[in-house]
């Protein structure tokens, strides 16, 4: 009751008084309405000596969490190395295959492997790459058809200017007829390359609204009418009347039409047909309409058909304009389909003829 202790956990503490907080926490016990002592809980007991073993197990635990922090540590920083060295190797690969294409060496290309991240970036830089190697080519291709184009009108001008000046030709309309067809040949091979440039760049001016294919048909069938009777061709419009609209512009359309069917015209044969023919395709009827073109000319060998919407292709390895115009007419054709939301392709085969297809999105607007 005088607050010395009389037992406990540690022989330490026997008849050693309690300090004020303890004697302020420990819980008094009651004899016949009088104090007889007090029990102080083991946890509240100040200046606790442990004993050798578990001093030693405590100086154990410190030592070992000790050395599991070492551990973790090191560990963490080789980890962090070689995650920082996965990252660091591909990217440093990346930036030099990205300078190496600044320098114009489309060749190059990087491996793909690394954390799905890397990889997915590894196969888009390879991407691009194969597209701006596909963009070179075609503009060193573009530009060594364009100067074969032109070279063969003016050297026709110029040899033909060159005779009349030295008199080997007399000054006669028949001459001056030649000169004049080369130069409206030139300016249709300059203006056809304009309109594939704004086509291509997306600049070319549209008018999309809802038409009807089948009238835009009929009207390009008119115009080339005379044409076909003068070599003995038919040439007519299936277009069903269920054919829904389509969303278009009417002027583009047409000229799509009218590129395809000058190409049949120059490939059908007397005693042929072309058919401009407007269904709804199998495959998501609910969504496009399709028109063809189907004539039964002399057909495109397998090598070629690929190839037969390229600027400047000609199935004729000689490349003579009796065998088609500037041949950038299904390279227009093909642009301005696709900038109306549209598909166009070619079968054919060699000796049946050829069908060129292009699809529209189908409107329900009204007209």
């Amino acid at each position: 009751a005088r607050g010395r202790v009389v037992y406990g956990e540690r022989e330490g503490r026997l008849g050693r008084p309690l300090g004020p907080a303890e004697r302020e926490n420990a819980v008094p016990i009651m004899v016949d309405n009088s104090t007889a002592g007090y029990l102080v809980p083991a946890t509240l007991l100040a200046n606790v000596a442990f004993t050798v073993p578990e001093q030693a197990f405590l100086d154990q635990i410190r030592s070992t969490f000790a050395l599991s922090a070492l551990v973790a540590g090191s560990i963490s920083v080789v980890v962090g190395l070689l995650i920082s060295r996965m990252l660091a190797a591909p990217l440093a690969r990346l930036a030099a295959a990205a300078r190496a294409i600044a320098a114009r060496d489309w060749t190059q290309r990087v491996k793909v492997g690394g954390a799905d991240e890397i990889a997915d970036v590894s196969r888009a830089f390879n991407d691009m790459a194969d597209s701006l190697a596909r963009g070179e080519t075609q503009r060193r291709n573009l530009m060594a058809d364009v100067a074969h184009e032109l070279r063969t009108p003016l050297t026709v001008v110029q040899g033909n200017l060159r005779a009349l000046l030295d008199g080997v030709y007399p000054l006669e309309t028949r001459e001056i007829a030649t000169l004049y067809d080369q130069t409206r040949l030139l300016s249709r091979l300059v203006d056809d390359l304009r309109e594939l440039a704004l086509a291509e760049s997306g600049q070319m001016p549209l008018n999309p609204q809802s038409i009807d294919a089948g009238r835009v048909a009929h009207a390009v069938a008119a115009t080339y009418a005379a044409a076909a009777d003068a070599q003995q061709i038919q040439l007519h419009v299936d277009a069903p009347t269920a054919v829904p609209m389509v969303r278009a512009d009417a002027d583009r359309l047409a000229q799509v039409l009218q590129n395809l069917v000058t190409n049949a015209l120059r490939h059908t044969p007397p005693g042929g047909s072309i058919t401009v023919a407007l269904d709804m395709p199998a495959e998501q009827p609910d969504r496009w309409v399709r028109i063809q073109v189907i004539d039964t000319g002399e057909g495109i060998d397998p090598q070629d058909l690929p190839h037969v919407f390229e600027r400047f292709y000609r199935g004729d390895r000689s490349r003579a304009r009796s065998s088609g115009g500037t041949g950038l007419g299904l390279s227009i054709a093909r642009t301005l389909v696709e900038a109306m939301g549209g598909q166009i392709g070619a079968n054919s085969v060699p000796g049946q003829g050829s069908t060129f297809w292009f699809t529209l999105p189908k409107t329900t607007e009204p007209s």
